[in-house]
């Protein structure tokens, strides 16, 4: 299995090229059992397969204004945002090669092991909540999952918030969620690590099922 860190915010379009283009080469058996990306992007809004337009609440005009971009996408979940200081995951793994029996359980798997890097690295009382489907702190969400599976191949995936400007997802309702809100690493404890720090903690998670010397860094460019 293979890994990349970006070591720059990475603008969202140009990202779903890249993720196709590997789902491609994993479906043809040129990477093993996959790629897992980590990153953060430029400010954007995204709209998954069952987004409502009426989520995104800020203007056209103010968005371009403070530089958020918008993207229809044809990954679950309703609208939410992307930007520095979140750190993003996207898994472009083989399920079936990865032994996991169903997106269900994989995508489970991804989520208590967020929750679990957050309560023993960082103190933060997280938990996976399966039926609003994201990593929570109390009443506030700190991780969002949105994924799509092609032929068995995961793509798009989950975002952890550790510093991101969170007024930013006050021009949406993030996720369709109505009853709580939305935290960070950073508000919870004062302080956060970077994303690309954070990464790295997330890999020793991925070493603990698939093996260190299963991992490999990928060299992208």
């Amino acid at each position: 299995m293979y890994w990349h860190i970006f070591d720059r915010p990475q603008e969202y379009g140009a990202m779903l090229e890249r993720q196709e283009a590997l789902r491609d080469r994993v479906l043809a058996g040129e990477l093993g059992e996959g790629i897992v990306l980590f990153l953060e992007h430029t400010p954007v809004y995204t709209l998954g397969i069952r987004g409502v337009e009426r989520h995104i609440l800020m203007p056209a005009a103010e968005r371009e204004r403070r530089g958020i971009a918008l993207h229809r996408t044809r990954r679950g979940g309703d609208v939410t945002y992307h930007g520095p200081g979140q750190l993003v995951i996207y898994p472009v793994l083989d399920l079936h090669r990865c032994r996991f029996g169903s997106v269900k359980e994989f995508v489970v798997w991804w989520g208590a092991g967020m929750a679990r890097v957050l309560e023993t690295r960082y103190g933060i009382a997280a938990r996976w909540d399966e039926k609003r489907t994201g990593v929570w702190v109390g009443r506030n969400k700190i991780a969002a999952v949105g994924l799509h599976v092609k032929r068995g191949v995961s793509a798009h995936g989950f975002a952890l918030n550790c510093a991101p400007d969170l007024t930013h997802f006050t021009g949406i309702v993030p996720c369709g969620i109505t009853d709580g809100g939305v935290t960070s690493i950073q508000r919870e404890r004062g302080a956060a690590p970077r994303p690309a720090e954070l990464a790295r903690e997330l890999l020793s998670f991925l070493a603990e099922r698939f093996g260190t010397d299963n991992l490999k860094e990928y060299p992208i460019p």
